[in-house]
């Protein structure tokens, strides 16, 4: 029950993340309430028993990068923001946020590397932006799946 319980809180803070709803210590919605007691308690557990010391995942992400684009915005056709890297900027300012789960916010913080990089020769890879996609140096007659 107990492990059931911290599943359903860490899925629960996970939707919120990935919303970008915990920005500045404002709670998404103006009635809402700061972490419960036993939020901020299950958090200071959790924290304490993951291995955040190891930042091997950190120097892992940045092998291989080779730009970014200058842009932190994706714009719909209709005109309007369709994606923004940069509401999630408040990940990088170095705050723990007991709204979120620790582990998922150090996930959200490794996917705000974002841009072109190469995984191995000749295998691209562009991340962010809520995508990753790999893609083959090479002509196009060289993609599976194409007659080209």
């Amino acid at each position: 029950m107990k492990k059931l319980l911290t599943l359903f809180l860490a899925m629960t803070i996970g939707c919120f993340l990935v919303n970008g709803v915990f920005a500045e210590g404002k709670h998404f919605d103006p009635k809402g309430n700061a972490p419960s007691t036993f939020t901020a308690q299950k958090w200071e557990e959790l924290k304490n028993t993951m291995p955040f010391e190891d930042k091997q995942d950190f120097e892992e992400q940045k092998k291989g990068f080779i730009a970014a684009p200058e842009y932190k915005e994706i714009m719909a056709d209709a005109g309007h923001v369709a994606w923004s890297m940069g509401k999630y900027d408040f990940l990088l300012e170095g705050k723990d946020f007991q709204s979120i789960h620790p582990s998922l916010q150090r996930q959200a913080i490794l996917n705000m590397n974002y841009g072109l990089y190469e995984v191995i020769p000749g295998i691209y890879q562009v991340r962010g932006f809520d995508l990753a996609s790999s893609h083959r140096q090479g002509n196009r007659k060289s993609c599976p799946g194409t007659d080209q």
